[in-house]
């Protein structure tokens, strides 16, 4: 004979697992977005269109424009973001640190300042991820120019190795 009370109970506590299974693969996959890794570049000063049309002309009318200071700024920022996300691209670099310590924030610095001093070319990067501190070095389009500049370094940071990241475009 069966007992249905035991089956019953078994099943919701299948049921109640896969929930909070779930539950935590979605919150653990949401907090992985990454953080922003470098500050935002310096605009050029491009006349903004409010200067354009303010700006008097001999001969014609002027334009005085009345408007919410916050709409220059908004546009500002709309402008930055906009410049700031296409001079990235999809990409590799090393990693060379990563720590969550106390001193961690200091001990980035003094493993850049070495960085540099070995190898004066390279782009340095250090990310404040919360809790980590990383440096990644390099802006490489492929795995394989990332690796000729890991097996350069390794010797002297061994804890190196490649990560997939969005890199600077080079300059023309």
């Amino acid at each position: 004979m069966i007992n249905f009370s035991q089956t019953t109970g078994t099943s919701i506590l299948k049921r109640m697992f896969s929930v909070a299974i779930t539950v935590f693969c979605c919150f653990t996959l949401y907090s992985q977005e990454q953080a922003n890794t470098t500050p935002a570049p310096v605009i050029e000063q491009t006349p903004s269109i409010f200067d354009i049309v303010s700006e008097p002309i001999p001969g014609y009318g002027t334009v005085r424009i009345q408007q919410d200071d916050r709409l220059v700024t908004l546009l500002n920022n709309h402008k930055a973001l906009n410049i700031q996300n296409e001079s990235k691209i999809q990409g590799w670099r090393v990693q060379i640190y990563n720590s969550s310590g106390v001193d961690s924030r200091k001990e980035a610095e003094e493993i850049r300042r070495k960085f540099l001093e070995r190898y004066p070319d390279a782009t340095v990067y250090v990310i404040y991820q919360p809790p980590f501190f990383k440096i990644r070095v390099g802006d490489f389009r492929t795995r394989e120019d990332a690796y000729m500049l890991y097996k350069q370094i390794v010797n002297d940071f061994p804890i190196s190795y490649l990560v997939n990241d969005m890199i600077q475009l080079p300059r023309l």
